[in-house]
């Protein structure tokens, strides 16, 4: 690596961190002080400064996911501008160097953040997942909630009357099996457990009720029954029973407060999305998935092509005009947000009567990638 490139590099980064410091800070000031009051709910000084602390620690991740693409442009802006207005490009140019040379670390430096940005998505959101669903006033509470209509992988169907985070268990649980044929269009039996357990693994232990103790409190016994239906010509002709003592599955502890409500789907990884979307969802939720799937190989993209747009502007050598350029280089930021953000809305939508996520996925690298490539041609050196 030569000496300009170190250079260009570390201011690069440096304006990163800044820059991701400024609008994720800025982003917490503006929840916190949506949302203070129900974080003055906790009694105590200290208690109320944790849990400002972990709702926002954890909620740092997503933040840093949403404004990844904006954060590269500023810092761009940030290295650039400094050289325009020290005269360093136009002494740059002097030296016989082209300007394309000089975007080039940035460019190697920004691919090696939207790396950290797959970390952030693929890793770390889903890790906290279950952190990240919770209020702003029962950050470190677990939740406890019921469970209606979640298919998992193997696409049946679990209703539980009250699932309980901190016990890992959940009560009036109900699991309807889907057919073999996969069309899931009908079931083929159900199982129905007072309790379940989880014990690590996918697999939750199933418990029946077996009276009462002296305080009044149910007894269970491991094992509950499992009803399956006999059919014939399509026709359910009779039912089959028998004990059954646990049951396997991917809803775990930490899945089932985030999958619990359709609009947290985006803080699953891919594998975790690809499961799902392949298990028995309704189609809208279903499109959803497959957006939220694809969009994980087009974010990166977009936000390096947003950078690429970007770059060709802010590459100016006039002190007067940089203020200028930096606008409009956060204009065309700005659009191309705006549109990938239309693209996901629009996905889940029936077009001509079809359902496209993928194409409405792709679409803006399909807009602005020829923005971005005319734009980096016709740079002037």
């Amino acid at each position: 690596m030569k000496t300009i490139d170190k250079y260009i590099s570390r201011n690069f980064f440096a304006g990163y961190i800044i820059s991701a410091a400024v609008l994720v800070g800025l982003r917490m000031l503006i929840d916190l002080f949506v949302n203070f009051d129900e974080f003055a709910e906790t009694e105590g000084l200290l208690p109320m400064l944790n849990n400002i602390f972990t709702f926002y620690a954890v909620q740092s991740a997503v933040y840093f996911r949403d404004f990844a693409g904006v954060i590269a442009v500023f810092a761009a802006a940030f290295t650039l501008g400094r050289m325009t207005r020290d005269n360093e490009l136009v002494a740059i140019m002097a030296s016989g160097i082209s300007l394309k040379r000089v975007i080039a670390p940035i460019l190697a430096a920004a691919a090696l953040m939207t790396g950290l940005l797959i970390i952030d998505q693929e890793i770390i959101i889903p890790g906290y997942a279950n952190l990240i669903v919770r209020s702003h006033d029962s950050i470190n509470q677990a939740s406890e909630m019921s469970v209606e209509c979640l298919t998992d992988s193997s696409g049946n169907i679990i209703y539980a009357g009250s699932f309980s985070e901190a016990d890992k268990n959940m009560k009036d649980l109900t699991v309807v099996l889907s057919d073999e044929d996969g069309t899931r269009n009908t079931a083929e039996g159900w199982i129905k457990a007072d309790m379940a357990v989880y014990k690590g693994k996918g697999e939750w232990k199933l418990y029946s009720k077996a009276g009462k103790d002296k305080e009044n409190k149910p007894l269970y016994k491991a094992g509950t029954e499992i009803e399956l239906f006999s059919k014939q010509s399509g026709r359910r002709l009779d039912t089959t029973k028998k004990m059954v003592y646990s049951y396997n599955t991917d809803l775990t502890p930490e899945t089932i407060p985030v999958r619990n409500k359709q609009k947290n789907i985006d803080l699953l990884s891919s594998a975790q999305l690809a499961r799902l979307a392949e298990s028995g969802a309704r189609v809208r939720d279903r499109a959803r998935l497959y957006v939220q799937r694809y969009s994980r190989f087009t974010d990166p993209i977009i936000n390096f092509v947003m950078l690429m747009v970007a770059l060709p502007v802010l590459v100016c050598r006039d002190k007067k005009q940089m203020k200028f350029a930096a606008l409009k280089s956060f204009s065309i930021t700005a659009a191309c947000f705006i549109f990938t953000f239309a693209c996901k809305i629009v996905a889940t939508e029936p077009i001509m009567g079809k359902i496209m996520p993928d194409f409405w996925a792709a679409l803006p690298v399909i807009v602005f990638m020829p923005i971005a490539v005319v734009e980096m041609s016709s740079i002037k050196t």
